[in-house]
């Protein structure tokens, strides 16, 4: 329990936003700007739609199919996405959009969906359709930003990024944002109203 706890905190919002915004501005400062914007614009999106998702079915999940789904998890889609494209902005340089470049970013966010989604099951706060969904949308993210950043430009230091993500790791891990509940509470009072299909009483 407590090896999957210390593996769980790594997907906490806790760490993954400031982990996803020094990373930003460490690619600007770098000179990767287009690095820069498709880690943006695939972290951002990835979180808006888990977001977005969390809140339909907090919002309308009793008037939607059975699929075992509560809420898609949010430590599942988020860890994909940031640790799967830290391996991209680490590894090695592909071809931007190249068959094979695209395999290993996928193989490698698919493996990391499993490893986190697994942890939330363990630890009974998602169902299995919980985390799958969860890791689809990070597993898209992750490929939205291979696309996106292309070549890694030469001279790039890469290990004055891993040197960033060890200090925000150590700084961060093991504090929880215990976002759930403020997610729930928004969708319940704020936007339910403004979504027909659902019948609260």
């Amino acid at each position: 329990m407590a090896v999957v706890k210390f593996i769980t905190d790594f997907g906490d919002q806790a760490v993954v936003l400031p982990m996803a915004a020094a990373i930003a501005v460490a690619l600007l400062l770098l000179g990767w700007w287009r690095g820069a914007i498709g880690w943006t614009v695939a972290v951002t999106g990835t979180l808006a739609v888990v977001l977005s998702l969390k809140i339909i079915f907090y919002a309308c999940g009793s008037d939607m199919p059975d699929f075992g789904i509560r809420s898609p998890s949010g430590h599942t889609a988020s860890a994909t996405v940031v640790y799967a494209a830290l391996l991209a902005l680490l590894g090695q340089n592909g071809i931007p959009g190249a068959t094979r470049h695209l395999l290993v970013i996928a193989g490698a966010a698919i493996l990391l969906a499993l490893v986190f989604g697994f942890s939330r099951v363990d630890l009974g706060v998602h169902t299995i359709p919980d985390v799958l969904m969860g890791g689809a949308v990070g597993i898209l993210g992750a490929l939205v930003f291979t696309l996106l950043a292309g070549r890694r430009p030469d001279g790039f230091r890469r290990g004055v990024l891993a040197l960033v993500v060890v200090v925000v790791a150590l700084l961060f891990h093991g504090r929880e944002l215990n976002a759930e509940e403020a997610i729930q509470h928004m969708a319940i009072v704020y936007w339910w109203p403004f979504i027909s299909s659902c019948h609260h009483p």
